[in-house]
């Protein structure tokens, strides 16, 4: 993982060396598919055998929800240099376009009120 506040050393680092879901010193390319899906991917995920150091809690969370709710969903008020060109690196914003930006799925949207919507 190349963004900065997943660098070896750092909080985040130990965080999945110490996950126990996988040997640490194997590479990401050998890892099978389901693990490395799980570092992506898990969500509050209960830890059966964390190594020493890992929080008390044992509950993870992978890498992309990690990015998700520190940096996209609510973006933090100062960043470093290197996360925000960590960020730039990995993430772009756009808008949708099939909401069109309006934050609604597709039924709030369809449903009207005197041919209005709730986003409208």
């Amino acid at each position: 993982m190349r963004f900065p506040t997943f660098a070896p050393g750092t909080y985040r680092w130990k965080r999945l060396v110490t996950s126990g879901l996988c040997d640490p010193s194997v590479p990401w390319s050998q890892l099978p598919d389901e693990i490395r899906d799980v570092l992506l991917h898990a969500r509050d995920l209960p830890l059966e055998d964390p190594l020493p150091g890992y929080p008390d809690h044992g509950r993870f969370d992978g890498i992309i929800p990690r990015l998700q709710d520190s940096y996209l969903r609510r973006m933090p008020s100062r960043l470093t240099t290197a996360e925000r060109t960590g960020l730039d690196a990995v993430a772009s914003h756009s808008t949708c376009p099939d909401c069109a930006g309006a934050r609604l799925n597709t039924a709030a949207r369809n449903s009207l009120i005197n041919g209005r919507s709730i986003a409208d």
